[in-house]
């Protein structure tokens, strides 16, 4: 009687929040990539961004359990955004920023809350919100900008309880992180020195 062979799976179960990706420059030597890219939640809740990004944090908690420096890792590359996925930039840094310009280019109006600004950023948009909702001019927009970037140069943002560590343990275990954002390199760098993670 002959015995079915059974091979073992190869399928990657992608994590919560995550895509797999290939791309020319890493095919070869660094797939499976995952990509991490939590960050804030469709719908701009803060909260439900939060939960998002513990659900991304088991995953890699749970894809490192076990392994020891030398074996070789499932997932070789870690592709990382930054703004509300590694660092808390939403509450430490944009919407305070946001209440400061409306306060001084809108003295009478009440701002957003901090999840009404991230639903903004969502629908319609940040500059459709200015624009439109609050009647920002150009000008006021510009000024409004120019006080961001006070805030993005003069704060640094904390990262997110515990992703510091599991950041660490993957690097320690020989995976390669790579951070990609809309953020300046010059700023990110920042955070992480600042984290003396860098």
């Amino acid at each position: 009687v002959m015995k079915k062979t059974v091979r073992p799976s190869t399928k990657i179960i992608k994590p919560p929040a995550a895509r797999r990706v290939r791309t020319s420059s890493c095919h070869s030597m660094l797939t499976p990539i995952i990509v991490y890219v939590v960050g804030l939640c469709k719908n701009g809740e803060y909260f439900g961004g939060r939960v998002k990004r513990r659900a991304a944090q088991g995953f890699l908690r749970r894809a490192l359990a076990g392994y020891h420096r030398g074996m070789p890792l499932r997932y070789p590359c870690l592709v990382v955004d930054h703004d509300d996925t590694s660092v808390m930039s939403t509450p430490g840094i944009h919407y305070p920023s946001h209440v400061h310009a409306l306060r001084a280019l809108r003295p009478g109006v009440r701002p957003v809350s901090l999840e009404g600004f991230l639903e903004k950023n969502f629908d319609p948009g940040l500059i459709p919100f200015l624009s439109g909702e609050l009647g920002w001019s150009e000008v006021e927009i510009a000024e409004s900008y120019a006080i961001w970037r006070r805030y993005t140069a003069s704060r640094v943002p904390d990262f997110f309880p515990g992703i510091l560590e599991l950041y660490a343990k993957y690097k320690f275990l020989g995976g390669k992180l790579v951070v990609v954002s809309h953020s300046e390199v010059s700023m990110i760098e920042r955070d992480y020195r600042a984290a003396n993670a860098l």
